[in-house]
């Protein structure tokens, strides 16, 4: 059973494909911001190649308002997808925001 001690709970955020930063790709701006070299969808039990960065809010209650990225397959991170997801809580979440992250890199 999830627990926040060992997983995270996310939803996707819905309308972002239109926001942009100055890496290369969301994705791309999870690799530089953790340094992991993750190649597989953070949702578990998926392991699906990890295609985007998705933009999400974590719904487990810890933090609220926040949005992040995390590496996601397609399917998971779809505009119909509206379901929490359990990710494992040893996947580094970056921040969205970009003052915060790639304008400081």
């Amino acid at each position: 059973m999830p627990n926040h001690n060992t997983h995270y709970i996310v939803k996707n955020i819905n309308s972002t494909s239109g926001r942009s930063c100055n890496c290369k790709s969301w994705l791309d701006h999870w690799y530089r911001g953790t340094g992991q070299s993750r190649t597989t969808c953070c949702v578990i039990p998926c392991s699906k190649k990890a295609e985007v960065g998705a933009h999400v809010l974590l719904t487990d209650g810890r933090r609220t308002g926040q949005w992040w990225i995390v590496p996601m397959c397609k399917e998971h991170n779809h505009h119909t997808n509206k379901t929490d997801m359990v990710i494992d809580s040893r996947t580094d979440l970056i921040s969205a925001n970009i003052s915060q992250t790639c304008e400081v890199w």
